[in-house]
């Protein structure tokens, strides 16, 4: 991975929903919330944003709503509001498209120590996009993101230490930023530690406060596994990178495809890693541990 790409904000209109605000609801439960809104409740506000943004039963889609109750949300502060009105000035959607009015709400929201705005605020520094192209400013706010867990700024952190920009070029930092959104199941910088030699390091489900001391060692290395790789098998040229659980005792289970090709090459990466792969286990404190790792498989065209 040789260049930084060119990041986007996280700019879905599902973005503007939260988990916690279901669309099912029936007409006693939307006038009683619009009656809470009304007096001025900043949650039933927002949620009343959302539910014309998603619709219900009993309430059509509205943008010209989910705007209204999204800025009175907003203005009063709520850095999720602040967040979705940012989103709804960058798309359009239900106000003029308007660049400058989603960064005002952006930094609203990632001066609060929302991470969504705080990422995407780093995007627009980045891109340049409304306002001038300044890396530091953009490592500021990826930082303040990645700090809180989200994966997508831990890998834009990473390449920014890879390549230097805004950031001294550091692959140390690089790696740990890659690792921890590859931990998070990110196939990107799953790829980027691979490309660096770096190991990718994943606790298994039952293991998630475990650090390894040690690191599971493929025996007969990642070139011994590859040549049981059948290609004639696959059509296309490119990597499968399978993800699996490898246990106390070295064996490999629970190999899935988190990257994959299609036109067989799936089904022979997941054959080759099941049957093939064998591991001296990880151990944590002298003692063997399970650990979830990733490894690609590379077909060539012969």
């Amino acid at each position: 991975m040789s260049h930084l790409v060119k990041f986007v904000p996280l700019l879905l209109l599902l973005a503007f929903l939260t988990p916690k605000f279901s669309s099912f609801v029936v007409a006693q439960d939307v006038e009683q919330l619009r009656l809470s809104a009304e007096q001025g409740d900043v949650n039933a506000q927002y949620r009343l944003s959302t539910l014309y943004v998603s619709g219900t039963n009993d309430l059509n889609q509205d943008k010209l709503e989910a705007v209204k109750w999204c800025r009175l949300a907003a203005e009063q502060g709520l850095s999720e509001a602040q967040y979705s009105l940012g989103n709804m000035y960058y798309t359009g959607y239900g106000v003029p498209q308007d660049v400058q009015g989603s960064i005002k709400w952006y930094r609203l929201a990632a001066e609060q120590g929302h991470a969504f705005a705080q990422s995407s605020l780093g995007n627009m520094y980045y891109n340049g996009d409304g306002v001038p192209q300044d890396y530091q400013e953009a490592v500021k706010w990826y930082r303040l993101a990645a700090e809180q867990g989200d994966a997508l700024t831990q890998l834009a952190l990473g390449l920014m230490y890879r390549t230097g920009q805004g950031v001294s070029k550091n692959d140390r930092e690089a790696i740990k930023w890659y690792r921890l959104a590859a931990e998070q199941g990110h196939a990107e910088a799953q790829l980027a530690l691979l490309d660096l030699d770096a190991p990718i390091n994943v606790p298994a489900p039952d293991e998630e406060e475990v650090i390894e001391e040690q690191m599971p060692q493929l025996i007969g290395g990642i070139g011994g596994l590859q040549a049981k790789v059948r290609s004639r098998k696959c059509n296309i040229e490119g990597r499968v990178i399978v993800q699996f659980l490898v246990d106390e005792n070295g064996n490999v289970s629970e190999a899935t495809v988190s990257r994959g090709l299609g036109d067989g090459c799936d089904q022979e990466a997941i054959r080759v890693v099941s049957q093939h792969a064998e591991f001296i286990p990880g151990r944590q404190h002298g003692r063997p541990v399970k650990v979830k790792m990733t490894v690609p498989i590379v077909f060539k065209l012969r």
